[in-house]
């Protein structure tokens, strides 16, 4: 759901809030892209319940970087000059599978069917880790 409220420390907290409520220890957490910059985060708020972390085509940041700062200069034009208001929101639409230079057609499908459209507001957002 996009919310004008939601940024990357609400992606982190709603981790850190399941591993805590469910009383989860030993676990693997395993984040893709943008994710990568959630997983570093709630590792450095709940170590003692991470056992493995899992950066799967990931972006890796140390404190201080937003996603648009671990992106090359024309992966953040791109997503800036595709910003749309939706729900109050500020949102990056969803690149097509082409912008990821995949070449299977199975793959591009997937990714045109299965992504969605992300808010800015994460993106920019510097990591805290």
């Amino acid at each position: 759901m996009l919310n004008s409220a939601i940024d990357l420390d609400t992606h982190i907290a709603d981790i850190v809030n399941i591993l805590s409520w469910k009383d989860l220890r030993d676990v693997v957490l395993v984040g893709h892209s943008y994710g990568g910059l959630i997983i570093t985060s709630v590792a450095d708020k709940a170590a003692e319940r991470i056992k493995h972390l899992v950066y799967l085509d990931a972006h890796v940041s140390v404190n201080g970087q937003s996603l648009f700062d671990l992106m090359s200069e024309k992966r953040v034009a791109y997503h800036i000059e595709s910003v749309q208001e939706f729900a109050e929101c500020r949102v990056v639409t969803q690149p097509p599978a082409e912008f990821w230079e995949l070449i299977d057609v199975q793959d591009k499908q997937w990714v045109n069917t299965h992504c969605s459209s992300h808010h800015v507001k994460t993106m920019r957002q510097k990591n805290k880790a």
